[in-house]
């Protein structure tokens, strides 16, 4: 058994104990006291983390008003009112925006890098490109070090690019070489569908590894159209909602998925290597409040 002190207000110093250190991440604290100490033993967690009445009393018997602790990825108090946030990877991975909202989550100039690097085959400086949710143009200026010409466009006015809407606006079949975009994750099955359309060699997703799941989306792309490589990135992929972050952070896997249109076969796994330090460049983090880029350039 091992003892841990833990400051707190408890004037016998709040200890835990701890039998079995690698249950933590599964148990919740119960707090009790005995013999004038105040310790902590360990129950397995409940699931949800919303009040209840049950929740209510439990925090009630608690002695001097003290919350439980959480264990388990859910998120609790201690003593003074710090709270334990949830950092669990299956509750990261999960991002949720407004039916209107742009979406606006920016791709990392080497993220994009890295697609072009390791993932996309052969040589494409002669080709056409199209980035139909370039957003501030953070994924266009890099595809232009790649191609030849790159037409970029998006739903909303970011003072890059065309304004248009590439799910509802008319498109013209096999327009461009590529179709390559990080959209807004609410749409990537509409986006994945006319990228299929408008691309004349393949099309490139960037999207949470999570993409992967769901009935719906197999039964909507992948079981008839599935993406020639799966493309795993090794490091995160950190991405701050409106703005590009060099100090980001993510528990969140990102990946990209690419379809080939000479493709046959089944789809291919590959993993990203490690590549962020060789990738990035001087200027690839835009100085200033918001970190956007200034220039009016399309």
């Amino acid at each position: 058994m091992r003892r841990c002190a833990l400051p707190g207000s408890c004037p016998a110093g709040f200890r835990i104990l701890v039998s079995a250190l690698p249950a933590l991440s599964a148990c919740a604290p119960v707090c009790r006291a005995a013999d004038g100490v105040s310790s902590v033993l360990f129950r397995p967690a409940m699931r949800r983390a919303d009040s209840s009445p049950r929740q209510e009393e439990r925090r009630a018997r608690s002695p001097a008003g003290l919350a439980p602790l959480s264990c388990g990825g859910q998120q609790g108090a201690i003593s003074g009112g710090a709270t334990m946030q949830n950092t669990s990877h299956a509750v990261m991975a999960q991002r949720v925006e407004p039916a209107d909202s742009p979406d606006d989550f920016p791709t990392p100039p080497w993220a994009t890098r890295a697609l072009m690097e390791h993932v996309i085959p052969g040589e494409t400086r002669a080709m056409t490109c199209l980035e139909p949710a370039c957003g501030a143009g953070h994924m266009a200026r890099v595809l232009r070090e790649y191609f030849a010409e790159v037409r970029a466009a998006d739903a909303h006015d970011y003072g890059f690019g065309e304004v248009r809407d590439f799910v509802v606006h008319p498109v013209e079949v096999g327009q461009v070489d590529w179709v390559i975009t990080n959209p807004p994750f609410r749409l990537a099955e509409e986006f994945v569908s006319r990228s299929l359309q408008v691309a004349r060699r393949g099309v490139a997703i960037l999207a949470r590894t999570v993409f992967l799941e769901s009935a719906g989306r197999y039964h909507g792309i992948f079981r008839e159209r599935p993406p020639a490589r799966f493309a795993q990135f090794v490091e995160r992929v950190p991405m701050v909602k409106g703005r590009l972050d060099a100090k980001a952070t993510t528990a969140t896997g990102y990946a990209w998925f690419v379809w080939l249109k000479e493709h046959d076969g089944p789809p291919r796994l590959q993993w990203i290597p490690p590549c962020r330090r060789a990738l990035e460049r001087p200027g690839d983090y835009p100085a200033g409040p918001d970190r956007r880029y200034r220039s009016s350039a399309s």
